[in-house]
């Protein structure tokens, strides 16, 4: 594991004594693990140069010497229990230092936070006061598709996850300050951190503010399906960014197959007549279970009424015997019940159970496959050249 930091007043005057100044606009922690790491390279030149500056900073020099130590140990075959504690001490020094890498970016939480509270007025003012008359059937699956669509786009900001420190993890990564599967798992549980916040954010408010079914076990599963689209959509974001080769390409295919999934999610296309080929890419696609379980949550249980002009009635013919005039169908409503919705959209051909089920493991598949894309572009020989 990584040795404490030091006061950040004295890591300058350490640095300069080494003959490393920290350079403009660059954090001194990053800059101390990269310090090391090329002493550590130096082997015992690299030493005799921590040696002669602990006059100037003795604190800092006995921190430094005693990380270049656990740089310079062999690896050993430790046990399954004592390799198990080391990753998670891993873990948990690496979560601490991207947590405080994002609160040290207060812009970027003001700009999500701003986003969220936005993005909910929004949705508020457009469609506030749902009623349970027919017209309200098109605003309420709107509103659910719109709410997807935001959640999902709101994922776009984790594109450079793994993009923006991936020279800095595979210099970190050969001289062994910590494994690949703890800086992963670190880094992603920090991004996760902040997405799930503002998920859960956007949620209340937009269900609020919109009307939507006003029970407390359908709230729960509106804010636990959310969180999942933003989860999931934050997990392909992040494989796209670990397995293109920079931002610019990242930024091109990510939204492509965005498009792809949207337009097949099941508001834009009857999900009974989508065409076989996107059919087997719904398999793998957030909008079609968020999407279907968001509308058989809000769906459930749920009656609509209609104005007389908008009931369906055909009268009994001239001459019809009474009996039979007297059991002549009655005037309806188009549609009286959420279920009826459900069906005619074909977005009950999974249970709201399995949908879920379905997006938690299009999570673990897409956090998996990020995972192979990032341990694969480290081993690329085109990465470790271009160093």
């Amino acid at each position: 594991s990584l040795p404490p930091l030091w006061p950040a007043s004295t890591a300058l005057v350490h640095f300069g004594a080494l003959g490393k100044p920290v350079p403009p606009l660059t954090s001194p922690t990053e800059h101390y693990l990269d310090t090391i790491a090329e002493f550590a390279e130096e082997g015992e030149v690299g030493m005799g140069k921590l040696l002669a500056a602990a006059a100037n900073s003795d604190a800092v020099a006995q921190t430094s010497w005693r990380a270049l130590q656990l740089l310079q140990q062999p690896p050993s075959a430790s046990p399954p229990a004592r390799r198990m504690h080391d990753l998670a001490a891993e873990v948990k020094l690496l979560f601490w230092r991207a947590n405080t890498h994002n609160h040290r970016n207060p812009a970027f939480l003001r700009a999500m936070a701003s986003r969220s509270v936005t993005m909910a007025l929004v949705v508020g003012y457009l469609y506030f006061g749902l009623g349970r008359s027919q017209r309200s059937i098109q605003d309420r699956t709107g509103v659910l598709y719109f709410m997807l669509v935001n959640q999902i786009m709101s994922a776009i900001s984790s594109l450079r996850t793994f993009i923006a420190e991936r020279a800095i993890v595979a210099h970190e990564q050969r001289s062994g300050l910590y494994s690949l599967p703890a800086y992963f798992i670190a880094r992603s549980a920090a991004e996760s951190y902040v997405q799930l916040l503002f998920a859960q954010l956007f949620g209340l408010l937009s269900y609020g503010l919109v009307g939507l079914s006003s029970t407390l076990p359908q709230l729960a599963a509106f804010l636990t399906i959310i969180t999942l689209i933003t989860l999931v959509a934050e997990s392909y974001i992040i494989f796209v960014g670990a397995l293109m080769p920079d931002d610019r390409s990242a930024a091109v295919v990510a939204p492509l197959f965005l498009a792809l999934f949207m337009v097949t999610g099941g508001l834009f296309v009857n999900g009974a007549t989508v065409p076989l080929l996107f059919r087997a890419l719904n398999h793998v696609n957030v909008f079609t279970y968020g999407f279907a379980a968001l509308l058989q949550n809000e769906m459930a249980n749920l009656t609509f009424t209609c104005e007389e002009h908008e009931l369906i009635y055909s009268p009994p013919p001239d001459g019809l015997h009474p009996e039979c005039a007297r059991h002549w169908p009655q005037p309806s409503c188009p549609i009286h019940s959420g279920e009826q919705v459900v069906e005619q959209m074909a977005m009950g051909q999974t249970s709201l159970p399995r949908n879920v089920l379905m997006l938690l493991a299009l999570l673990v598949g897409y956090r998996a496959l990020a995972y192979w894309a990032l341990a694969r572009r480290l081993r690329s020989p085109l990465q470790r050249t271009s160093r």
